[in-house]
């Protein structure tokens, strides 16, 4: 039996085809990875799969992270200048019925 890895990480190559790793369990394998209570060589034997491609695992579901990181960071921001937006415009509404309420009295 042949054990392949290529970035689709193929879970085993063997004389009845190939199957490849689902995204739940390429998640698994990270998350098992970044949890550290097995090792590395543990992993790659628990799913049939080189240290190399638990490795590229690992790191893709990094970038990942980090890009739903700054994604969300910039939607934040978007969101924190949307309020800054609404706080002005309820200042200079109440200016203007403060304002209004004055004109109308004298």
């Amino acid at each position: 039996m042949l054990w392949g890895c290529c970035f689709g990480c193929l879970l085993r190559v063997s004389d009845m085809g190939e199957t490849k790793l689902t995204d739940k369990q390429k998640t698994e394998i990270a998350m098992e990875m970044l949890g550290g209570k097995m090792s590395r060589a543990s992993i790659c034997r628990k799913w049939g799969i080189s240290s190399a491609c638990a490795c590229k695992i690992r790191d893709h579901a990094l970038e990942l992270f980090v890009r739903e990181m700054e994604r969300s960071s910039k939607d934040l921001n978007n969101l924190h200048e949307g309020v800054a937006d609404l706080k002005k415009l309820v200042h200079d509404h109440s200016f203007v019925v403060s304002y209004l309420k004055k004109k109308m009295k004298s």
